[in-house]
């Protein structure tokens, strides 16, 4: 897949000149005025606040954390991230809400959990729950909870999405809050570039502007991109690779459009994962059936082209909930109380450590073809369980056992049941909302992804 390096920046919107009414003034009056004008001014507002920076969010989807370098994967699949991470701020132990995109984008939206904003499965679970027909009930964000595009624009930003996954779209309402969203449906790392190619312009003049970007690729069927992928005689291993050569892709894809835009200068650029993926580490392959750590755990990212910043790492724990406190701390609005995730801002500028205490859940229900049964996990303590409802759950500790491979449930009974309780007891005191549906028609609905691609107004 090639891309191109040779494109243009978008033209920087063109300052206003002198009012008409001081042009109307006497040559003499004029020169009078303006150092007194200046004096004024500045004795009366001080220095001017700074420009707030432009703020660009982008989930790989299904992007598992050990497959890129600067993660310590042995194959290249990431250069261009890998120099970002090496002048930005990576967060080693990321957890997400959920081992699928619906839910887990929904918490990276409201800084909740599932069971609050009630995303708790996707477009074609419900589908399929539905009985697979054209009409069925969709789970959509509640309109009173704020979500990250309205976060953005109420503080003062113009917002834009680009998303290629039917279930980040305006059925499910990740549209509230945006000025422009354009959403495909697994089209690609190129398709998604040929919007951002086309809307540059428009994009790049707004100040300051926010854009989401969720990419598709490396979903599965697993493309075999070139020149990245290499053929491997092992089934298993040659899935991997084509895994692997679309996270190259996508590399690559990220690298066209910082170029684009010029991220490099009052910027801030957060990359990260909605959920990882299962080759088979514990019997499954996929996501969306499982919580153990290689669907859970999460890339991120943070890039500060405000300058200033330090390249740094951090060992603790922190959550996808984290990342839309961090961007309105970045964006100048005050904190929300209802937020559960925490302001990562100072960790990104300053080096301040997140705290290393701090306890997180996981939620999902699984699709139907995986059995539709509903899992649950806690994670803090150096410990993780993993509940199966209603089972009696797994317990593994995280020091010496990182992947997972072995219950000590059955040696540790109490601190099981404890962390049972503990599930319990911390969902029955989570604010929840009442859910929202939206109802699907699957003949409007491809009306509407031809609207998004462009092929009728």
């Amino acid at each position: 897949m090639s891309r191109s390096n040779g494109l243009a920046r978008p033209a920087r919107p063109v300052r206003p000149g002198v009012g008409r009414g001081a042009s109307d003034a006497p040559p003499g009056a004029r020169r009078a005025a303006l150092p007194l004008a200046v004096l004024l001014a500045a004795l009366s507002c001080g220095p001017p606040a700074p420009p707030k920076p432009n703020i660009v969010v982008i989930v790989i989807d299904t992007l598992r954390r050990d497959h890129l370098p600067f993660y310590g994967y042995e194959r290249e699949t990431a250069p261009f991230l890998s120099g970002l991470a090496a002048a930005g701020a990576v967060f080693e132990r990321v957890h997400s809400t959920s081992s699928w995109t619906a839910p887990a984008t929904a918490s990276l939206f409201t800084s909740l959990y599932p069971v609050q904003h009630g995303v708790r499965e996707g477009f074609h679970a419900a589908q399929a729950r539905g009985g697979g027909g054209g009409r069925f009930r969709l789970d959509a964000l509640p309109e009173e909870i704020e979500t990250l595009g309205e976060a953005m624009k109420r503080a003062g930003y113009e917002t834009f999405a680009i998303t290629d996954n039917i279930n980040i779209s305006p059925l499910a309402g990740f549209h509230q809050g945006f000025d422009r969203f354009w959403y495909t449906n697994d089209a690609g790392s190129r398709r998604v570039n040929a919007t951002l190619r086309e809307q540059a312009e428009r994009i790049g003049s707004a100040s300051p502007y926010f854009l989401y970007l969720h990419y598709m690729d490396p979903h599965r069927p697993y493309q075999r991109v070139a020149p990245w992928y290499e053929a491997e005689p092992d089934s298993l291993a040659d899935e991997i690779a084509a895994y692997d050569s679309e996270i190259r892709a996508v590399d690559a894809a990220i690298e066209e459009a910082f170029r684009l835009f010029g991220w490099e200068r009052g910027t801030i650029l957060v990359v990260t994962a909605d959920h990882g993926e299962e080759f088979f580490e514990h019997g499954g392959w996929d996501h969306g059936r499982t919580l153990f750590s290689e669907v859970l755990d999460l890339p991120l990212l943070i890039y500060s082209g405000e300058g200033g910043a330090a390249p740094r790492r951090f060992a603790e724990r922190v959550s996808i909930l984290d990342i839309l406190p961090t961007l309105r701390s970045a964006a100048g609005a005050p904190p929300v109380a209802g937020d559960r995730g925490i302001d990562l801002l100072s960790a990104v500028r300053e080096g301040a450590p997140p705290p290393s205490d701090r306890v997180f859940l996981a939620d999902l229900r699984r699709p139907p073809w995986f059995g539709g049964e509903t899992l649950k996990a806690r994670i803090g303590a150096g410990l993780k369980f993993v509940w199966t409802l209603p089972e009696e759950g797994s317990l593994f500790d995280l020091a010496a056992d990182p992947g997972e491979t072995s219950d000590i449930g059955a040696a540790r009974r109490a601190e099981a049941a404890e962390a049972r309780a503990a599930i319990r007891a911390a969902e029955e005191a989570l604010a929840v909302h009442e859910p929202a549906r939206a109802e699907v028609d699957l003949e409007r609905e491809q009306v509407d992804k031809l609207r998004a691609l462009g092929y009728i107004q």
